[in-house]
């Protein structure tokens, strides 16, 4: 290793910076608007971890393959000290590498397939724009760091250092802002799970002049709040931004028998399966109560995962993802359709209506506070005015954070307006809530109450068994009555 190498290329550190490559919790985050140094800190944390517990194996990554090539591998290659590569290998189709003098590696992966890097012995794994990225990467990525150090009986809640960082753009109250940011987090997590945040515009005096006022021209107020001034609670630009947790996430309950109950599924095949279980009350309240999300099985393996947690429930309808009803899937010579595997596991389903703009008003609709409905009954508020007609259990916890926190895509560019188009990230368990709101229609109906008219044999039952109680009554009375 050449002497005298300065990791920063003389950059001078942030506040907010040093704070962040300094701490060792074992996953931490740098969330910051545009300009606040975000991809540059991940780039120098590598090439500090890579060197200073050398040798070191690690992996850079951003969601998408292209934002990876054109942008973070890039800027990490402007930022390392050229005299640490001993080999450097950046291809055109794919994530490439880097390997280091001092001996280890550091990986270029897009994260959009878990397979990419599921088997890989890492030491550290930095994610650039995490907030791009479902929550399900990270999980990944947390368990697969460590494997690098078995060799030396070194477990990840050892390391000298966090073996999982990020750094990204505020996205609204999503599971980076749940695990990193919120107050109400329990002692564990905020333990594990430390976020840094610059405040705003700390690294102005290294930007060209004007930069956040040439940035933010003709941009919505929102997106100025969170893209400029770094506010992580606001919750434009979301796809539902009425959901509220206080108020349309509630405790389970038994759930009476006559409710009427729904499913819908959202079948993946690079993708996870999604499925939710969903019930009906007498006033027209829809409760999400049931969730399901596993990639990589079979249909087999989903059908029967989704059965088991049937629960002997009847369903008035089990709706699915139009897009398996095609028949595009073959089997030697001939032709079927996804949906009748799942038939020939014992779940029957019909084709959903997949309207996108219809949906996504209608779910918009029922998480809206309407003054003139009470909450119901089950419901801490119950009585109130002003309670919305969507809920869900908060067992829920997976569909719970992919509704509430699911986004709109991020307009680029002047003038060209905002884009009514969802991401397709983590939209398998929302995409299910969609079909199930445009498939109920009307309140569960109450059970009647059956009139109580007595048969000929009834009455005489019931005659006969009154005159048995009177003489009953009248032999006791004479036992009592003392023989003067």
């Amino acid at each position: 290793m050449p002497e005298s190498v300065d990791f920063f290329s003389g950059d001078s550190l942030l506040p907010t910076q040093r704070k962040f490559l300094t701490d060792n919790a074992t996953a931490k985050v740098y969330i910051g608007p545009f300009g606040s140094g975000k991809t540059k800190v991940i780039c120098w944390q590598a090439i500090i971890l890579s060197h200073w517990f050398a040798p070191n194996s690690g992996l850079i990554g951003r969601f998408s393959y292209p934002e990876l090539r054109d942008t973070t591998r890039k800027q990490f290659m402007r930022y390392v000290d050229q005299r640490l590569i001993e080999e450097a290998s950046l291809p055109e189709h794919g994530g490439g590498f880097i390997r280091w003098k001092i001996g280890g590696e550091t990986l270029f992966r897009n994260l959009d397939d878990p397979e990419k890097f599921g088997s890989l012995p890492l030491g550290y794994a930095g994610i650039d724009e995490i907030t791009e990225c479902p929550s399900t990467v990270f999980d990944h990525l947390d368990g697969r760091v460590g494997r690098h150090w078995e060799a030396r009986d070194m477990r990840p809640e050892d390391f000298p250092y966090s073996p999982v960082f990020g750094g990204g753009n505020p996205g609204g109250q999503d599971w980076v802002y749940r695990l990193f940011f919120k107050e109400n987090r329990s002692a564990e997590e905020k333990a594990k799970f430390h976020g840094f945040q610059p405040v705003p515009r700390e690294n102005e005096a290294h930007l060209p002049p004007g930069y956040y006022e040439k940035l933010g021209r003709g941009k919505a107020a929102w997106w100025i709040k969170r893209f400029i001034e770094g506010d992580m609670r606001s919750l434009e630009g979301l796809v539902w931004p009425q959901f509220d947790h206080r108020v349309n996430v509630v405790r389970p309950f038994p759930l009476p028998k006559g409710w009427t109950r729904l499913t819908a599924l959202d079948h993946g095949r690079r993708n996870p399966t999604a499925h939710t279980w969903s019930a009906v009350d007498y006033e027209g309240n829809l409760i999400v109560y049931r969730d399901y999300e596993v990639a990589g099985p079979s249909v087999a393996e989903h059908a029967r995962a989704i059965k088991s947690r049937d629960k002997g429930e009847r369903f008035e309808a089990r709706v699915a993802d139009p897009s398996i009803f095609a028949k595009n899937q073959s089997r030697g010579d001939k032709w079927h359709r996804i949906a009748e595997e799942y038939a020939e596991w014992g779940l029957d389903l019909e084709p959903a209506d997949n309207a996108m703009d219809a949906s996504l008003d209608r779910v918009g609709v029922l998480l809206w506070a309407d003054p003139t409905h009470k909450f119901p009954e089950w419901h801490p508020r119950a009585g109130q005015p002003g309670s919305p007609r969507l809920f869900f259990f908060e067992s829920c916890e997976r569909t719970v954070e992919c509704v509430s926190s699911w986004r709109f895509k991020d307009f680029r560019g002047q003038g060209l307006g905002l884009r009514e188009e969802p991401v397709d990230v983590d939209d398998h368990l929302p995409d299910c809530v969609r079909y199930t709101v445009l498939r109920f229609t009307e309140p569960s109906r109450r059970p009647e109450r059956k009139l109580d008219v007595p048969t000929p044999q009834k009455f005489q039952s019931d005659r006969l068994r009154g005159a048995w109680k009177q003489a009953v009554k009248e032999m006791t009375e004479q036992r009592q009555t003392p023989d003067y």
